[in-house]
């Protein structure tokens, strides 16, 4: 082969790459979203973008219409969102822009957040934001110079306006939470008015939104304009202006898995939230300890968190401890928990966690203490548990655990021999026998666990129907029998039982098992039953 040959193919080659890679790249690229974390009740999003600056970015369509006296300016809010420009309007008739109210008009409560730059010599009182007449926010400045944040209500009977006084000469982040007649704004984070009127409006309501107007134009920049269908709460107004770009001490990813702790378990209401989100060092901040750039240990039990534990806890590739016993925390644990490579200490006991462990907790394979004991955490443990053979501590007594796996049993059995003894788990050897036309008499092996007390519950459905519904419970969890009585002869019915346990000491929670397997029976005249079979698993 030649050298132009091997050129032409060389190009053609290259050309096919390009154009492959022209294809693949849209694909391959994960761009920044810019409603990073709350995201929850978006209806409207207007980042003011070069690309696309009228477009609302929530989906709902509500692209707005940009007056010819606005501009773009690169003077934009310190967000960590993936913002290049910002909306500027100036002393002219024409600088205001209107967009539709699509799945806004009607929303009885709702938030609104924007971050704000007045020009410090503005004189004129510009508006900011208005939802139709229903709701209408002004920048107003006083004689002392400061600036003050006015939203109007127009039509309530006592249209009084709820203010507060900007905090910065530069960029403010705003949050309005309206929820019937309370008004909160949360100024930088930080609620800076909360007050409730009378109830009452009057006049017909207009839809719509704008943003400036042309009677009273704004005289500044407005940028990351966010509608929510909800009320968020001070957490979440807290977390939505904080810039982990700007953390000292760790990663801004890491830094944000913090941020996204606070905000999913309503951090401004725990017991001690010292510094969180006060300033950029978060290893200033309480119950966070660093090393070497990255968070080491991560501790804060009993101290008020509520809710689920944030996917990006996952993170935190240098965690080494990881405590949160004894709060409130609920749904299930992320399988990004597999991701924390070095974690040795692994404490979640105490809080009110369910579903089943993730298969990714098998990664661990550095801990040396896993406790998860007094939560909701129900199923089969995952074989892949067996892999922590450097285990020194292993809880996970009081939930509604199971093993099968013969060679996870006898690690388990190892690690805490009296693992199975306090699971609230269904009953065992569940048998219908038919006395009567219209009774059935069920038996079955109840559970080892029985000393914080409980019941079996019974459930029948007719085969025909499929749904179940309860039809008693037993006196105490120790019984092995139950007769239920009024059947329809010559129907077919399915029986199950579960397990009750009440809450009871640490266990904050009621545990309820899954369900047994159903048994079958068909009704005659005869005693002895027709059918007594099991028919597949079913839920209860």
């Amino acid at each position: 082969m030649n050298q132009f040959t091997y050129l032409k193919l060389s190009c053609r080659r290259l050309l096919g790459a390009a154009i492959l890679l022209a294809i693949l790249l849209p694909l391959l690229v994960v761009r920044p979203a810019h409603a990073q974390s709350i995201d929850e009740g978006l209806v409207g999003y207007w980042p003011f973008d070069a690309d696309n600056p009228a477009v609302d970015q929530s989906g709902n369509g509500n692209t707005a219409t940009l007056g010819s006296g606005l501009q773009l300016t690169t003077d934009v809010a310190p967000t960590v969102f993936a913002n290049s420009r910002a909306l500027l309007s100036t002393l002219n008739p024409n600088s205001y822009a209107t967009a539709p109210g699509n799945g806004i008009d009607n929303l009885a409560d709702y938030t609104v957040a924007f971050w704000l730059r007045v020009n410090s010599a503005a004189t004129a009182d510009g508006e900011v934001v208005a939802l139709g007449n229903r709701m209408v926010v002004q920048a107003r400045k006083l004689q002392s110079g400061q600036t003050v944040l006015s939203v109007r209500f127009p039509l309530r009977v006592f249209p009084y306006p709820v203010e507060a006084i900007l905090t910065s000469n530069g960029w403010n982040h705003v949050a309005i939470a309206i929820q019937g007649n309370q008004t909160t704004i949360y100024l930088n984070g930080q609620r800076a008015q909360n007050e409730t009127y009378l109830a009452g409006t009057s006049g017909t309501p207009s839809g719509g939104l704008s943003f400036s107007s042309p009677t009273a134009p704004l005289d500044g920049i407005l940028d990351d304009v966010r509608i929510y269908n909800r009320v968020l709460n001070a957490s979440e107004a807290a977390a939505l202006p904080y810039n982990c770009n700007n953390a000292q001490g760790v990663s801004a990813g890491e830094c944000q898995a913090l941020v996204n702790l606070f905000r999913n378990t309503d951090g401004m209401q725990w017991t001690d939230h010292t510094n969180w989100l006060q300033n950029d060092s978060p290893c200033t901040w309480f119950g966070v300890l660093c090393n070497n750039g990255h968070v080491f240990a991560l501790a804060l039990p009993q101290n008020n968190l509520r809710g689920a534990l944030p996917t990006a806890l996952g993170d935190l590739s240098g965690l080494v401890i990881l405590q949160l016993p004894n709060n409130q925390l609920t749904g299930e644990l992320p399988l990004e928990l597999g991701n924390l490579s070095q974690l040795q200490t692994l404490d979640l006991y105490g809080n009110q966690l369910r579903g089943q462990l993730p298969f990714t907790l098998g990664n661990l394979t550095q801990l040396t203490t896993l406790r998860l004991y007094n939560n909701q955490l129900r199923g089969p443990i995952p074989q892949q548990l067996g892999n922590l053979t450097g285990l020194l501590t292993l809880d996970l007594g009081y939930n509604m655990l199971t093993a099968v796996d013969p060679n996870l049993i006898n690690f388990l059995n190892h690690q805490q021999p009296n693992w199975s003894a306090t699971q609230t788990v269904p009953p065992t050897n569940l048998h219908a026998t038919v006395l009567s036309s219209s009774s059935v008499a069920l038996t079955w092996t109840p559970i080892a666990y029985t000393t914080d007390g409980g019941d079996y519950e019974v459930l029948s459905t007719t085969l025909a129907s499929g749904l179940y519904s309860p039809v008693g419970q037993t006196a105490t969890i120790s019984t092995t029998d139950f007769l239920v009585t009024g059947l329809a002869a010559g129907q077919s019915y399915a029986f199950l039982v579960r397990t009750f346990v009440p809450k009871h000491g640490l266990q904050q929670n009621d545990l309820l098992s899954d369900s047994t397997d159903p048994v079958a029976v068909t009704l005659t005249g005869n005693r002895p039953p027709v059918a007594a079979n099991e028919i597949g698993r079913a839920s209860g």
